[in-house]
């Protein structure tokens, strides 16, 4: 009965042609105000991690919160591994977007299959790669959730100016240059070793320099609290709460002390990003639904059960996609005489340097399309 509600909310919001019209407080969520706070803005992981340094702390062992984090694997993978086939489909599902976007969908994906060659034969390649995808990794995540929190401003119409727009990305990437100037300088967030495959040193970053970031990434704060403050005194708006707490996740998901910095990415990047990209792309992918219902004079508004069915589905087939790329390739490569670990590591890291790619081009708010698909207001989003 709870799917059956999620499913139908978020297609009867974007079936706005076919079904009553969505009152102006259901538009201001993606979904729905629990799905968004769960999954989009980070009420989940902040669930998770406060229930993993609960039970250390009365665990001394820490093997309660070893087995809450082995119970919940199996749903780590499951949001993992088909947010990333997620950004496939959006790219090769239809004949425009592969046109539009001809270098992500040809150019790249001929390059990645030099590149996993690459990694086949030439030792330590692949570990080159993985050190390339924990330096993207982190600002992509801010990128997406910049992405998400303009969204939300849209929807709550919370004008954003230019200023505002830059004060907040600058905000984001600098607490994301942060993590980076760590990994690279500080030997307490070093990681030598990922997915089984030895990384490369790439030099030692100056002692000074993280100091430096962490300065520059505490005066963008206060900006940003000021901008806000001086905002709600003038007009009496405040910041929307989707907004704010994705902020607040992402910066503490990134300038966290090391124990908590630890225990956020073992949750974050399944519950917080992944689950928020598969929620913004189901959404899409129902609203694209009714569109094909409305031209093709379908002029009942849809069940909640034919809802619940077309999100299942579209889950599957990205689950699909997911085992096929990221089990079964790898086993096909062991299969030839390859090291699983590797072919695993591999293919894991070269498909997700192309979601990175692919993200950043496709997810623009200007597009006319997007706009139609998540209902924002086209003069806001031209500010």
């Amino acid at each position: 009965m709870f799917l059956n509600k999620f499913f139908a909310h978020t297609y009867t919001e974007t079936n706005s042609d076919v079904a009553v019209t969505c009152s102006t407080e259901c538009n201001r969520w993606l979904v729905n105000p629990a799905i968004d706070l769960l999954l989009c803005c980070g009420g989940l992981t902040w669930l998770l991690v406060a229930a993993h340094l609960i039970l250390n702390k009365f665990d001394q062992t820490a093997n309660a919160a070893i087995m809450l984090t082995a119970c919940i694997a199996p749903l780590i993978h499951g949001f993992s591994e088909p947010h990333i086939a997620a950004t496939l489909t959006r790219l090769f599902g239809n004949s425009d977007t592969r046109r539009r976007f001809s270098f992500h969908s040809i150019v790249l994906p001929l390059l990645g299959c030099f590149l996993v060659a690459a990694g086949l034969f030439v030792k330590g390649f692949v570990g080159g790669l993985l050190k390339l995808y924990l330096i993207w990794l982190t600002q992509h995540f801010a990128a997406q959730s910049y992405g998400l929190v303009l969204l939300y401003c849209y929807k709550n119409q919370y004008t954003l100016t230019k200023f505002d727009k830059r004060l907040m990305n600058t905000l984001l990437n600098s607490a994301a240059l942060l993590v980076v100037v760590r990994q690279l300088g500080n030997p307490d967030y070093a990681i030598n070793d990922f997915l089984g495959q030895r990384m490369p040193h790439w030099g030692t970053m100056s002692a000074l320099l993280e100091p430096f970031c962490t300065i520059v990434l505490q005066a963008m704060v206060a900006l940003f609290v000021g901008r806000c403050l001086a905002r709600y005194c003038i007009s009496g708006k405040c910041l929307p709460l989707p907004a704010l707490m994705i902020i607040t996740t992402s910066i503490t998901m990134f300038v966290a002390g090391y124990e908590l910095f630890g225990v956020f990415w073992m949750y974050a990047p399944a519950f917080f990003h992944a689950a928020q990209y598969l929620v913004l792309t189901l959404a899409g992918h129902l609203k694209r639904c009714a569109d094909l219902d409305v031209t093709k004079e379908k002029a009942s508004l849809l069940s909640e059960n034919v809802a619940l069915e077309r999100g299942l589905r579209y889950y599957a087939i990205l689950l699909l996609i997911s085992v096929g790329i990221f089990v079964i390739l790898p086993a096909l490569l062991h299969l030839l005489g390859f090291s699983y670990q590797l072919a695993f590591a591999n293919v894991f890291c070269v498909v997700s340097l192309h979601h990175f790619a692919s993200d950043a081009a496709i997810w623009k708010f200007r597009d006319p399309r997007l706009q139609n698909e998540f209902k924002l207001p086209s003069n806001a989003v031209r500010n």
